[in-house]
């Protein structure tokens, strides 16, 4: 049985999928040559701290943080800022929708950390946003 931090990685992931349908969305990935036209997503855990401990009880409260790298490039109808911009308003849409990710975590929090073009060489310039999420939950123990 997987770990909560990897149950919540995963409801993460799934997620963006569902909010990005066109788009290639992926964990720790090391990127693609070339974005395609649905867009590039890459899920990035960065852990958490300490958790919190609570008296009585034993619980551990996690405060798990999340990159979420998006890629965008120009299409033939939109350019590639708003490709980006629509990307982005799906995610915080369906994080909007279900602040607790399908009941795995308590609640969760996000912004738009970065913003920037990015090239490389002879490849079109992509438009890229860095989006810090950070989802709590709660485990019997540290590791949970």
């Amino acid at each position: 049985m997987p770990s909560k931090r990897e149950n919540v990685a995963s409801a993460v992931l799934a997620l963006l999928t569902t909010a990005l349908p066109s788009a290639v969305v992926e964990r720790e990935s090391d990127g693609q040559d070339s974005v395609p036209t649905g867009g590039h997503v890459v899920l990035r855990d960065r852990g958490s701290p300490e958790p919190e401990r609570t008296i009585g009880v034993v619980t551990y409260w996690h405060l798990h943080n999340f990159d979420v790298e998006v890629y965008a490039a120009a299409t033939g109808v939109a350019d590639r800022f708003q490709v980006l911009d629509g990307m982005l308003l799906a995610i915080d849409a369906a994080l909007a929708a279900d602040t607790t990710i399908g009941d795995v975590v308590h609640a969760c929090d996000w912004v738009v950390e970065q913003m920037e073009d990015v090239t490389d060489d002879g490849a079109d310039t992509v438009r890229a946003a860095l989006i810090k999420l950070t989802c709590e939950y709660q485990t019997a123990t540290p590791l949970g």
